[in-house]
């Protein structure tokens, strides 16, 4: 093989090489749909490769009837091929991306926790029915949001990015402001003060008492239960821990 076939055929290999690293980097695990343009862009060259790979000999003597400098001759070919695996490949296209989205499915999507799993419209003649499955469906919002809580505290003490994104996707669902803070306090390494967190769970556990207790005033309507509420640690002032909190605060903010 002379050396201009060389370059052409380092120039071909390169070419499918750099398709790799698309491959390699972009994936997403478990989301198979994620790869179907690196593997794409992929197939499309090696066949590019295969096809042209036994006729660099003719090509070259081809291209060296019109141009002598043997870089050029590189550039030129690189571009030529290039040109020409485009055109060839672009009436196909779909086709080509049709067997890929068989051969690579879409992940299957999760359900959306904010979407209504007990009401039925056909129950609306029926009260008592339609009562009932509107019971059900303010318990499962209760346990619903009493996860969401109790992951959002994990999250902001524990610095777990996964589970950060995990209840930020939840936006119809919860605040993202928490999530929020968290997001920075993970990327600036803050850490909360032993008595700062021992702060942070009691009263994020007096929070998830009082939906508990709401969620059941809200089902049985049992009054002596709201005045409980009413007399919840929440409201009463002597839970200020506010000004021992300020105290242990640096004089420039963490979190603007």
């Amino acid at each position: 093989m002379c050396c201009l076939q060389k370059h052409f055929a380092h120039a071909v290999i390169a070419n499918v090489g750099s398709a790799l690293n698309p491959l390699i980097e972009t994936g997403q695990p478990g989301n198979l749909a994620s790869r179907r343009l690196p593997i794409g862009n992929l197939l499309t060259r090696l066949v590019g490769c295969v096809l042209v790979l036994p006729f660099l000999h003719p090509i070259a003597d081809l291209l060296q009837s019109h141009e002598s400098n043997p870089a050029r001759l590189a550039a030129d070919f690189h571009t030529a091929f290039n040109i020409l695996l485009a055109l060839m490949f672009i009436g196909p296209l779909d086709i080509i991306a049709a067997q890929l989205m068989r051969w690579l499915p879409d992940q299957p999507r999760a359900a959306d926790p904010g979407t209504p799993v007990y009401l039925d419209p056909s129950a609306a003649s029926a009260p008592a029915v339609a009562l009932v499955c509107a019971a059900r469906e303010v318990l499962r919002m209760g346990d619903l949001i009493e996860t969401m809580l109790r992951q959002a505290m994990t999250a902001l003490l524990r610095n777990d990015r996964k589970l950060v994104a995990d209840i930020s996707r939840m936006d119809d669902a919860i605040d993202k402001n928490l999530m929020d803070l968290a997001s920075k306090k993970i990327r600036r390494g803050i850490t909360f003060s032993k008595q700062g967190e021992a702060d942070l769970v009691e009263f994020h556990q007096l929070v998830v008492d009082s939906l508990k207790l709401s969620v059941g005033i809200f089902m049985w309507g049992v009054l002596e239960r709201a005045g409980a509420l009413q007399r919840s640690r929440l409201k009463d002032p002597r839970f200020g821990r506010r000004k021992a909190a300020l105290g242990r605060l640096p004089d420039k903010p963490l979190l603007p």
